[in-house]
């Protein structure tokens, strides 16, 4: 029970538009060239049961000492399998309008 009303006061912040230092992240993401450097990349980690690049990525990133971000004033919609592709549009003309 304590975990699912720490994941609602979670998604209720992420709610509010707003730049948010989160434990990851998947998708759509900006990585700075630092980053790069310092060994961060999507590889998998041999020794982790969760075969998913994103908690990969999100490990690493830990370990080395980076901190993530989310930026909710810009959502990004995270597109992996071509099924999605109508609900992509759909979310990108919810937020951005006919821009696309």
């Amino acid at each position: 029970m304590k975990k699912a009303l720490q994941d609602e006061f979670v998604f209720e912040k992420l709610a509010v538009p707003g730049v948010y230092q989160v434990g990851g992240a998947c998708g759509c993401c900006c990585i700075s060239r630092d980053c790069i450097e310092k060994g961060l990349d999507y590889s998998v980690i041999p020794s982790t049961t969760i075969i998913s690049e994103d908690y990969n990525f999100c490990l690493r990133a830990s370990v080395l000492g980076l901190d993530i971000y989310v930026d909710t004033r810009h959502p990004a919609f995270h597109l992996y399998e071509p099924e999605q592709m109508a609900g992509a549009v759909d979310f990108y003309k919810k937020w951005y309008g006919d821009t696309i």
